[in-house]
């Protein structure tokens, strides 16, 4: 990266008012914002940026980086997905530039957002919300674990190949290979805006996944939220060994899925409404 875009960009998102954003119920950056905060660092340098996307490969994450990247693509910037096969034929047919974590040839059966829906069916079946939501944690680590931690060196792979200016990353779990690169990165968060408390508890909220309301029994949140960090602790120590012996700079809070990244951190959905609730303003 240009030496100055990278003290730009490192200067703006950390300012007062940028961090303030992540402190207390303050924590959410609109993309538009940040957005806007790129394109005018390379303008006034005439600059144009290599942006790497690497999404969790399911539906949410990945239409939403499509949204960004259009956006930058359109103004002149270059963007790359680092993604799977089965994201392939879609992601082609928007003419977006592509890194493949997997060989181009792997078989992929049906459409990629319904081997999503396959995936989720399990969770999908007659059982109470709470049962639901420990087997949703059991999963979610367990198996994203497992997938990152196999994607890795093909994501080193395409890291050092493309050498982007800037990686986004709208995952579930911090990645080594992204938070280490020595590269600005920024976390970008589609989930429900209530599961930001996978990396960053709230106990102002309900426990997320659980569909709690902010009026439901207060005394049932901590109950709830001890056995949904229960449910996961065996895992969320073995993903923690593994970031560590990967060398990873950032560690998430004990039984946390993710860390904030030390650059930007924004959400996609849900930032319109937390400012309104913040300023006291309706729709």
């Amino acid at each position: 990266m240009n030496v100055g875009i990278r003290f730009a960009v490192s200067a703006v998102v950390n300012t007062r008012e940028m961090r303030a954003f992540m402190s207390d119920s303050n924590y959410a950056l609109g993309k538009g914002r940040l957005i806007s905060i790129m394109f005018s660092i390379c303008a006034l340098l005439n600059q144009k940026l290599t942006v790497l996307f690497a999404p969790i490969n399911y539906v949410g994450p990945i239409n939403t980086s499509i949204g960004l990247g259009e956006v930058l693509r359109d103004s002149g910037h270059r963007v790359v997905f680092a993604t799977t096969n089965e994201w392939l034929q879609r992601l082609k047919s928007l003419n977006f530039e592509i890194e493949l974590m997997t060989e181009e040839s792997d078989k992929v059966t049906g459409d990629s957002a319904d081997a999503n829906v396959d995936e989720a069916s399990d969770l999908l079946d007659n059982k109470s919300p709470l049962e639901k939501a420990l087997r949703c944690m059991s999963l979610i680590l367990r198996d994203y674990h497992m997938s990152a931690e196999k994607d890795e060196p093909s994501l080193k792979r395409i890291i050092n190949a493309v050498k982007p200016d800037v990686i986004i990353s709208d995952h579930v779990l911090t990645l080594p290979s992204i938070a280490g690169s020595g590269i600005p990165w920024i976390f970008s968060h589609s989930s429900n805006p209530l599961s930001l408390d996978f990396g960053y508890e709230d106990k102002r909220l309900p426990p997320s996944i659980l569909g709690l309301s902010i009026n439901s029994d207060k005394n049932l949140w901590e109950e709830y939220r001890q056995q949904l960090k229960n449910e996961r602790k065996n895992d969320w120590f073995k993903y923690k060994d593994w970031l560590i012996s990967n060398g990873c700079p950032v560690i998430p809070e004990e039984l946390q899925f993710w860390a904030p990244s030390p650059f930007a951190n924004i959400i996609y959905k849900g930032f319109l409404e937390l400012m309104c609730l913040q300023s006291g303003n309706g729709f």
